[in-house]
């Protein structure tokens, strides 16, 4: 995936490890990429980032910065819904050790709240209705893959982390891509 950011990111988004370190980490990946679009619309000024965004800082945790992006209009209800969906499932596993995989409670739960889960479900459904012997191999390819990809909750959480990656880097990347503000005057110039 081209948008992860290091190698070590990319290691951590392939490697298949256990159910918990699953749930931990690729939130971090998807935290990190929030992080990126955040800076991105902010000020270039290090030595103030560094500071709101330490783990004691006012952007410090996933939650709050799920709630900045989305009053700043960086994304809609339904994404800021989904990222703090995914704070829940995170904070699940790293809390509770009765946790031990995708198909139970809650995880099922907050997976099934999820919009770009449903709108990924509806869509299967969508194309297994549709589909007919002699579609082309695209419609049959994109069935197929679907249906892998929803096959479980543990791969439709992989499903979901990709699909917010992606939009956080679209986010950032149009951020970064749009023109600054001229420049205030100095108060007292």
């Amino acid at each position: 995936m081209q948008s992860l950011e290091n190698e070590a990111e990319e290691l951590a988004f392939y490697k298949h490890d256990s159910n918990r370190a699953v749930a931990v980490v690729w939130p971090a990946i998807v935290e990190n990429r929030l992080t990126d679009a955040l800076r991105a619309y902010m000020r270039p000024d290090e030595s103030v980032s560094k500071e709101l965004f330490r783990p004691e800082g006012a952007l410090g945790t996933f939650g709050q910065k799920v709630k900045l992006g989305y009053m700043l209009g960086l994304y809609e209800r339904d994404l800021k819904d989904d990222l703090v969906l995914l704070t829940k499932i995170r904070n699940a596993f790293a809390h509770r050790v009765d946790i031990t995989d995708f198909e139970t409670s809650p995880i099922r739960d907050f997976m099934d709240q999820m919009t770009v889960l449903k709108v990924h479900r509806e869509l299967l459904e969508r194309s297994k209705k549709e589909a007919k012997p002699d579609d082309d191999f695209m419609k049959k390819t994109t069935l197929s893959i679907l249906s892998s990809e929803l096959c479980d909750y543990r791969n439709s959480f992989h499903l979901c982390i990709r699909f917010m990656i992606h939009k956080l880097v679209a986010i950032e990347r149009a951020l970064k891509n749009r023109q600054s503000p001229p420049e205030s005057p100095a108060i007292g110039s």
